[in-house]
């Protein structure tokens, strides 16, 4: 698979996997979607930079689940 050119298509590469996560993790899928988009504002915020880039979405998808199921 050719590199991405720029940061925002790094991330959009795993698009399917925050979606799909967020999905397993929660019953509703409204507050699935809600949590995937939580997730690319922190990513486009600070997480483009990180090391492991499909770690970091999976804590940051897990982390805004539950606080979606408490709250």
């Amino acid at each position: 698979m050719p590199t991405p050119e720029s940061p925002d298509q790094r991330l959009l590469i795993h698009d399917g996997f925050v979606r799909a996560l967020a999905r397993s993790l929660l019953a509703d899928r409204d507050a699935a979607e809600d949590v995937a988009q939580e997730t690319w504002v922190a990513a486009l915020e600070r997480g483009a930079a990180a090391v492991s880039l499909p770690r970091w979405l999976a804590g940051v998808v897990r982390k805004r689940a539950q606080k979606h199921v408490r709250g």
